[in-house]
């Protein structure tokens, strides 16, 4: 009979070195996930009389790049009418025009696919903050207290932020939960418009409403840090009609969006239309790569 060779004693302290090792490595890895110090800017808020975190360039998909980064999506619509489904193919081409200390501007033409034949659109130009909130003077923006909002069952501290704009009839009041620290940095975005209140009006009627919400995010997953991924889903109501959107984005991608998906659905909950996008190709100028 063989003898059976024992383990050597160090064994088992060699393994509980390697597991405390990989566990420093994936601390860096979620550090490394974090913004970093120059990139953090503070603001100081009358509403609070405190500095307030705000996001910068470089905590948006777009702003964080160069002018000239561009980014290529490919939308299919498919509508259900009357027993008969019609599809339509839109290409869209957006780019980077402009960064400036508070806002970005992008331009976007699309290619649409009408009986056959490629049919480009006018070129739409919108200029938003680092918050993807859109810029004009008759918005008004307020700072809220600091609170904590559950992302994948993990408590982030965040700043929340609302803007109000008012228009001959309606009333549109958007509020944003972000944080500096966590990409892809805003966390939960709602969005109610209502009708502006008359003499004829006992209290405003609720015309649409939309609560998007960060699902996940690989910043706060220690094996998935350094990849950059993450999950938004919208919820919009707008009279008997409600969206459903789940959108994937990517820090690499100019923009963020890799591929997102929109459910139509009547009162009964019928899907009556599913737009699917998809990035075809991108072009991200930074500054290691920047051309004179």
């Amino acid at each position: 009979m063989f003898r059976q060779r024992s383990k050597p004693f160090f064994l088992p302290l060699l393994r509980r070195a390697t597991v405390f090792l990989r566990g420093i490595v994936c601390g860096c890895c979620v550090l490394c996930s974090f913004q970093p110090v120059e990139a953090q800017s503070l603001r100081f808020s009358p509403e609070l009389e405190r500095d307030v975190p705000i996001l910068t360039a470089y905590t948006h998909p777009w702003a964080r790049y160069l002018p000239k980064s561009w980014s290529r999506t490919q939308t299919v619509t498919t509508t259900e009418r009357e027993g008969r489904r019609i599809r339509n193919v839109t290409e869209t081409k957006t780019t980077l025009e402009s960064v400036d200390q508070d806002s970005l501007t992008l331009v976007s033409v699309s290619t649409v696919d009408v009986g056959g034949r490629s049919v480009e659109t006018a070129s739409q130009r919108k200029t938003v903050d680092f918050y993807s909130e859109p810029v004009s003077e008759g918005i008004k923006i307020e700072q809220h207290p600091a609170t904590t909002l559950t992302v994948n069952r993990q408590l982030i501290p965040c700043e929340v932020r609302s803007y109000v704009e008012i228009k001959p009839t309606t009333k549109q009041r958007t509020t944003v939960w972000y944080s500096t620290q966590i990409y892809p940095y805003v966390l939960r975005v709602e969005r109610i418009l209502t009708n502006v209140l008359t003499e004829s009006d006992e209290e405003e009627k609720i015309l649409s409403s939309s609560t998007t919400e960060l699902l996940d995010t690989d910043a706060l997953n220690l094996r998935r840090s350094r990849q950059g991924n993450y999950r938004y889903r919208t919820i919009t109501k707008t009279g008997d009609i409600t969206t459903d959107t789940v959108m994937t984005g990517a820090r690499r991608i100019t923009g963020g969006l890799d591929h997102e998906i929109v459910r139509e659905m009547d009162q009964d909950g019928k899907v009556i239309r599913t737009t699917e996008t998809r990035m075809i190709n991108y072009y991200a100028l930074d500054w290691a790569n920047r051309r004179n």
